[in-house]
């Protein structure tokens, strides 16, 4: 590159002189729109980071009022009501 560089600054063809100049001022437009991306992704990056912690915190506030030791577990005879409207006999358990 520093070859070319030095060849392009020895030159006098005014067509070579002009192609590298657009050629220089379309890589710097791009570096431009690739700087202006990055900002962007870093913007996007950091307001997901903020909604992914928002909604994690969001899911132990919910699961906050559970609590191990004020749980129970089910009655051994279950959650059915012990009577039946049907006039068969109930099951043994």
């Amino acid at each position: 590159m520093a070859k070319q560089t030095d060849r392009l600054i020895d030159t006098e063809s005014k067509t070579l002189v002009s192609a590298y100049v657009s050629q220089t001022k379309r890589l710097e437009v791009e570096c431009v729109g690739l700087r202006v991306s990055a900002v962007k992704s870093d913007q996007l990056h950091r307001a997901f980071e903020g909604i992914f912690r928002a909604a994690t915190t969001l899911k132990f506030k919910c699961l906050g009022g559970f609590c191990v030791r004020n749980s129970r577990m089910v009655e051994h005879s279950g959650i059915e009501p012990l009577t039946s409207c049907m006039p068969c006999r109930r099951s043994p358990s």
